[in-house]
């Protein structure tokens, strides 16, 4: 599998208004597993593999977790972590059926603002895959390298 990484000094303006979500901090354990949940279900794996992300609110301190829920349902998530002098994005996801409703963008921006908040204006960084490059060309993020990665396959 292909990925590129990529950096912003800053984001571009959104390109839409946000969508009409409920964002929350993953502060507690049920919403930090949710963000193992989305990502489980977008990338096709069993939310068993992901549920490490329950203990978010547990980790270092600058980790920033935003859930993204329509009613009660998780439906998109972001992570972002403040490490050294940048800001670091993973763990994008939507579920596969939302795609292009712009609800990436929007958990990512929340994401980002937590880590900002935190840590002060920094270089932001984040590994792409195919799916989700042209959204984060389109936020201001310029490609970087391109990387092979090996994954597990069917």
């Amino acid at each position: 599998m292909n990925m590129w990484g990529m950096c912003a000094d800053q984001l571009l303006p959104p390109r839409r208004s946000p969508p009409a979500l409920d964002f929350r901090l993953a502060a507690d354990e049920a919403t930090g597993l949710d963000v193992g949940v989305v990502n489980a279900a977008a990338y096709g794996m069993p939310p068993e593999f992901l549920a490490l992300t329950g203990a978010i609110p547990n980790w270092s301190g600058q980790a920033y977790g935003i859930v993204g829920y329509d009613g009660n349902t998780a439906v998109t998530s972001t992570l972002s972590f403040v490490t050294g002098e940048m800001i670091y994005i993973a763990m994008v996801a939507t579920l596969p059926d939302l795609h292009g409703r712009g609800y990436a963008e929007a958990a990512m921006r929340r994401a980002i603002a937590e880590a900002q908040a935190a840590g002060g204006s920094r270089r932001i960084w984040l590994h792409a895959t195919a799916a989700g490059r042209p959204v984060y060309n389109a936020m201001g993020f310029a490609d970087g390298a391109e990387l092979a990665i090996y994954t597990f396959g069917n």
